[in-house]
């Protein structure tokens, strides 16, 4: 199912879901960027306030990362904190250490943007989706 065309939140594209009681909107300047992965779609929703707002961009480069460590999953994701934010950056072996995507979220959980690579995503021969990884050729 393709993404509603946001009203009143000055991105373009706008997709909900809710999981366990929590509601998630994505809005982005990209259809692709907010589009749920199939496993996502059972849990579409259209609800007027989200739990969870997250705003997706694009961007040429991703910095490395600031503020405390304060986890690193040694493979796949590391966890920051500093002015008041989270920051979770997520990386894949085929990138080197260069994240893939930055989710930068406030201490409550309720606002967020996901900051999509543009370096890393430039020659990919696969889709990179902000919840997944999916392959174009198949």
């Amino acid at each position: 199912m393709r993404p509603d065309l946001s009203e009143g939140t000055g991105a373009v594209y706008q997709s909900q879901f809710s999981v366990g009681g929590v509601s998630v909107q994505l809005d982005g300047g990209r259809g692709e960027d907010v589009t749920l992965v199939p496993p996502l779609e059972p849990f579409r929703v259209r609800t007027g306030i989200s739990d969870v707002n997250i705003r997706v961009e694009r961007v040429i480069r991703l910095a490395p990362a600031s503020g405390r460590r304060l986890f690193d999953s040694g493979t796949t994701w590391e966890l920051s904190q500093g002015d008041g934010m989270f920051q979770f950056d997520f990386t894949a072996a085929i990138f080197g250490n260069r994240p893939i995507k930055r989710l930068l979220i406030d201490s409550c959980f309720r606002q967020a943007t996901l900051q999509m690579n543009e370096e890393c995503l430039a020659d990919f021969p696969f889709t990179i989706e902000p919840l997944a990884i999916r392959s174009t050729s198949c």
